[in-house]
């Protein structure tokens, strides 16, 4: 965050739908996040309206995040690590939110 762009129609959402229009699916597309801990909060409630974002997985270090995050969303895979989310095939596109010191 910080960069002024807001998740209500952001630059953000734009590049999640184009996304899905060049994979020229109907379906939502499988969205696996990375952190969805704090800095999640802001980005995940406007994702859970979003016709074309199936909230698919989320990964986190914290078992307590990962427990909140299982609770809100009962049909979402939930991991332990980002590694072992992103070998799952079925995710079709990783959103990172983690602070930027760990996104490589």
């Amino acid at each position: 965050m910080g960069d002024g762009v807001g998740f209500d129609g952001s630059v953000y959402f734009s590049v999640l739908r184009s996304l899905r229009r060049v994979t020229m699916a109907d379906a939502p597309l499988r969205l696996g996040v990375i952190g969805i801990g704090v800095g999640a909060a802001e980005m995940l409630p406007p994702m859970e309206n979003a016709d074309f974002i199936d909230l698919f997985a989320g990964a986190d270090i914290n078992p307590d995040v990962r427990n909140r995050f299982a609770e809100r969303y009962p049909n979402a895979r939930v991991y332990a690590s980002a590694e072992e989310m992103v070998k799952d095939p079925d995710i079709e596109a990783v959103w990172i939110s983690t602070p930027n010191m760990y996104h490589a």
